[in-house]
């Protein structure tokens, strides 16, 4: 079997067009094997880091309340009523 130049042409034709040598996984192949990697790196370093700990919770009534005095921004009177009512709910 003998080849034409003809052939020769349709075949360089077809890897130009994505028909042939890898076509458009010659772009897309990098951009995925690079987000494999990158998906590594991620589980790897999740891994491998502690644990981190549980957001504390904002500060109690009692501790709004004591702030809230401290600040003077409640009286004497307004604090004790305040004080009673948090103490009846939580003993």
């Amino acid at each position: 079997m003998t080849l034409s130049p003809k052939d020769g042409l349709q075949e360089v034709a077809a890897v130009m067009y994505g028909y042939g040598y890898g076509g458009w996984w010659m772009l897309f192949g990098p951009v995925v094997g690079l987000a494999l990697l990158g998906l590594l790196v991620w589980v790897l370093v999740r891994l491998v880091q502690p644990a981190r700990p549980a957001a504390s919770p904002g500060p109690d009534a009692r501790e709004i309340l004591d702030r809230r005095y401290a600040a003077g921004e409640i009286d004497d009177q307004a604090y004790a009523q305040m004080s009673a009512k948090l103490t009846a709910r939580h003993p």
